[in-house]
């Protein structure tokens, strides 16, 4: 994603002035590194003006809980429920298509000569969001029935929310009617999942250790698993 976007800029600059030159009107003073546990990362930055910033990119949800305002049409206002409904409303659809999609927020006049923590992401300012296209391969869908007719089943692991996900998934034929999160897996007890594994397909939203869980839970219950990438596992039964 990073790549991308570094990519669209370099090509939008040649248009717009106010994204020439990013890397040398901009010193990168810190930077609190993404976790899946927040889902967002900051760099601290400090300006040609010597006005130093938290900029902070991550899921939308998540962005949105710890904004306090919006940055709309040049103005700065406080986030109402109307407009948190009305973002999230957006978001879902571009996510309906398939899109991921950053939030991305900022709050400047902090100081440089700070040990800045995950506690200082808040009172932020939502300037906007990106969104992401990343379509399925067109062997994907082939590969995965050509896979089940030989005798392997084919389960998603991802850390995508479950709109994304189900664009996704239906695009190449898996089953998300009984889609499961991260949030649902916490809840169970290992036999709890050890019969839920067996009868679902897709699992969205999950952290590095919830899919962990899943795949020994696989282990345990005597099936072969092949893990691929950060969402795709194949196993046989």
């Amino acid at each position: 994603m990073d790549r991308a976007i570094i990519s669209r800029t370099e090509k939008e600059a040649k248009e717009h002035a106010i994204l020439q030159n990013l890397d040398t009107s901009f010193q990168k003073i810190d930077e609190l590194p993404f976790d899946f546990e927040r889902r967002r990362m900051s760099v601290i930055v400090k300006d040609d003006s010597n006005v130093v910033s938290m900029v902070t990119k991550g899921a939308l949800e998540e962005m949105l809980n710890i904004s306090t305002h919006v940055e709309y049409r040049g103005e700065i206002i406080p986030i109402t429920e109307g407009i948190r409904q009305e973002v999230l409303a957006e978001v879902g659809q571009l996510n309906r298509q398939g899109l991921r999609v950053l939030g991305v927020g900022y709050k400047s006049g902090l100081r440089e000569d700070y040990a800045y923590a995950v506690d200082d992401e808040s009172d932020m300012i939502l300037t906007g969001y990106l969104a992401f296209l990343d379509p399925p391969k067109p062997s994907a869908a082939p590969a995965i029935q050509a896979l089940l007719e030989h005798g392997v089943r084919t389960k998603i692991l991802t850390g995508d929310n479950e709109k994304v996900t189900q664009a996704i998934c239906e695009k190449v034929g898996l089953d998300v009617e009984h889609m499961l999160l991260g949030a649902d897996i916490d809840q169970m007890t290992d036999q709890e999942l050890a019969e839920v594994v067996e009868k679902v397909t897709v699992f969205a939203k999950l952290s590095p250790d919830q899919k962990a869980r899943i795949i020994l839970q696989l282990k345990k219950n005597g099936h072969g698993v092949g893990y691929m990438g950060t969402v795709l596992m194949t196993l046989h039964p």
